[in-house]
Order: structure tokens, then sequence, then C-alpha cells
């Protein structure tokens, strides 16, 4: 995630999420965690998932156990 970040930071605003070491926490394990999360950050533009695993496709057109 560090790395992606330091790629995209020049061209992009970043808002970082981890499960402890920003200000935007996370359980990515914990459907209502990630909820909260997207209700805490507002709009986005995009987002990049840099842990565990991921479905591609629209947010709001995947499944909890796809997200």
């Amino acid at each position: 995630g560090t790395a992606v970040a330091a790629e995209l930071s020049p061209r992009h605003e970043i808002v970082p999420v981890s499960r402890a070491k920003a200000a935007l926490k996370v359980d990515l394990a914990e459907p209502e965690s990630i909820r909260a999360l997207y209700r805490a950050a507002g709009p986005l533009d995009a987002v990049i998932c840099a842990a565990g695993r991921s479905r591609p496709g629209a947010l709001d057109a995947l499944d909890d156990p796809d997200r």
C-alpha cells in the first residue's frame, strides 16, 4: 500500500486507510466496518485496495462476501 500511495500521490489526493495506523480505520473482515469507512470518507472517485483479495467490479454491484 505504501508504494502504491507514493506512486499516485503526486497526481492524486490520497485518503490513507489502515487497520490501525491511519486516521481512517477499517477491519476488512467486517462488512459494517467497511460501510462505516465509506460513510466517514465521503464521496470517492476511485478505491485501490492493497490488502487481501478483491473481485473486480463496481462496489454497489458486489455482495458483502465479494467486497
